[in-house]
């Protein structure tokens, strides 16, 4: 009896529950599904969005703003700061200023700011159309991107393989360079070589120079000695020549025929 009065009581809740549960999910226009059921959750009750006042539900949408935010006409222009939700299914949804709301101008492509007593009828639903068109050009953008993309990706490669080429070049350039200053070096090496070998038989010559200089000149002194020491001799043997003619007369004849 405890389980078949609780499952009555269940059935009652849940049958109590369906209207709400039903109003919660009845569309308001000028707003997005999401929030259909946030207006409808004080059942007779419309609270506005601000917290600022509370209003019978019937107020919703009657053309007369009672929110300060004007939260109370979503659907309407008579809020100057109501905003009006486009659901635009098949492109994408768009918010509206409430003034531009049953103006008779389509401004959402599926004709839900127009009402059907002043055009809506006329604006039609295009947003299949439209989305179409859109992702057509969106699709036509992007393989716009995507070709220059690989252009752009082209030109980085062309870039790096003439980088590549420079950076080669450079490297056989300064290898050259290197190369040539080793010889420039190596060369100056050889020169101060020869020049210090040149240098070193310049002074042997001048050595040698110098000792045949000194070696003649000593040979002149020798012979000039030589010369000196026979003139000293002939003096010699002139003057004992002379002294032996004093005293012998035959010694001088002698002397002179000497």
């Amino acid at each position: 009896d405890r389980a078949r009065g609780l499952g009555s009581m269940k059935s009652l809740v849940l049958l109590l529950l369906q209207p709400w549960a039903a109003a919660a999910e009845e569309p308001v226009r000028g707003v997005a599904p999401s929030e259909w059921a946030a207006y409808r959750a004080g059942g007779t009750l419309f609270r506005c969005r601000d917290g600022q006042a509370e209003l019978p539900i019937a107020k919703l949408n009657d053309e007369y703003c009672d929110c300060a935010d004007g939260s109370d006409e979503p659907g309407t222009s008579a809020c100057v700061a109501g905003r009006f939700y486009c659901a635009n299914v098949g492109y994408k949804p768009m918010i509206l200023r409430s003034s531009r709301v049953d103006d008779t101008i389509c401004d959402c492509c599926d004709g839900s700011d127009e009402s059907d007593a002043l055009g809506q009828a006329g604006c039609g639903d295009n947003c299949d159309a439209v989305g179409r068109e859109h992702r057509a050009a969106a699709a036509e953008r992007a393989g716009r991107f995507e070709r220059g993309l690989a252009t752009a990706r082209q030109y980085a490669a062309q870039a790096a393989a003439a980088r590549a080429e420079w950076d080669a070049t450079i490297e056989q350039k300064r290898a050259a360079v290197a190369a040539a200053e080793a010889a420039v070096a190596s060369v100056e090496e050889e020169k101060e070589r020869a020049e210090a070998a040149e240098a070193a038989m310049q002074e042997e010559e001048k050595k040698k120079r110098e000792a045949e200089e000194a070696a003649r000149a000593e040979a002149e002194q020798a012979s000039a000695a030589r010369r000196a020491a026979q003139m000293q001799q002939l003096r010699l043997l002139r003057e004992g020549c002379e002294a032996r003619a004093v005293v012998d007369a035959g010694a001088r004849d002698a002397c002179g025929e000497g």
